[in-house]
Order: structure tokens, then sequence, then C-alpha cells
């Protein structure tokens, strides 16, 4: 499941606006890295979206224009789409290991849902977060515990 949001969150970070994310677009492009869209847009068979990707990589400061242009490259590569799909195969073997462990029933209920609602595109961190507080057991987790009862979760 962590490689599966973990895929998803790098397209977030290229796709997601400011408002919705916390912080700039293509954080990730502009620092020179390469998450698994980027790798597959620059792997691309149309050499002139490579390159232009190449161009954008490093850049320390994107403006608008340089952000709209890589968005348009990662999805006219293919590697956006790529991506997504390399996203939904690893959400589905989580989804077939979920059933294999001793987690209580409701916690596999619980992530088997949460990887089934999961959007063609990704969801902001704020959907994220808001579905985790679901399981108490998650939620206390990041806080400190009144007694011990209180802090008793599933072992993981």
């Amino acid at each position: 499941m962590g490689y599966s949001f973990d895929i998803q969150d790098d397209i977030i970070d290229s796709f997601a606006p400011k408002e919705e994310y916390g912080r700039s677009p293509c954080l990730d492009i502009s620092k020179n890295k390469k998450p698994l869209h980027v790798i597959y847009a620059l792997n691309s068979e149309d050499q002139t979206k490579s390159e232009a990707l190449k161009c954008l990589l490093g850049k320390e400061f994107l403006n608008m224009g340089e952000i709209e242009l890589a968005r348009k490259l990662l999805r006219e590569s293919g590697g956006l789409d790529a991506a997504k799909q390399e996203s939904r195969k690893h959400a589905e073997q989580a989804k077939a290991l979920i059933t294999q462990t001793s987690l209580a029933e409701d916690a596999k209920e619980f992530f088997s849902s949460f990887i089934a609602a999961m959007p063609a595109e990704p969801a902001p961190r704020q959907t994220i977060r808001a579905a985790s507080s679901a399981l108490p057991w998650i939620s206390s987790a990041s806080k400190p515990a009144k007694n011990s009862a209180s802090a008793e979760r599933p072992p993981p």
C-alpha cells in the first residue's frame, strides 16, 4: 500500500494546486528529483518531450508557465498514466495481502475500503488525514495516552 501512496504523493507534488497541497507544485522537478511519473516521461519514445522535461529538472524556481509545461509533458508523454497504472497495481497487491494478515477484521475492511476508494486522480493529503481518523487506534497513535487502556491498538 505504501508504494501506491508514495507514487500518488509524488503525482500530487506535480499536479495539486498550492491551496490544496500547502506548497508550490513541481518541487520534486525543481529539486531535480525523479519520481516514477517523471522517469516514465523521461523514458518516453517522444524525445522532444523528454528533452523539454530535462530542461526543467533542477531549475530552482519554476514559473507558472513552466509548471504548466511540466504538467503537459508529464501527461502527453504517458508518464502520468503509466505511474497511475503502477500505483493501482500496487494497491491491488496490497488489498490481496491485507486479507492474509492477522489484523482484526474491521482493520482489514478499513484498509481494503480505503484502497478501493482511491480516486483515479490522487487525493489531497487532507483527505488521507481525514480518512485515517476513522480508526481510533490510528488517530490516537500520534496523541499522548491518558491511560494505558486508551493507548491500546492492534499490533502491526
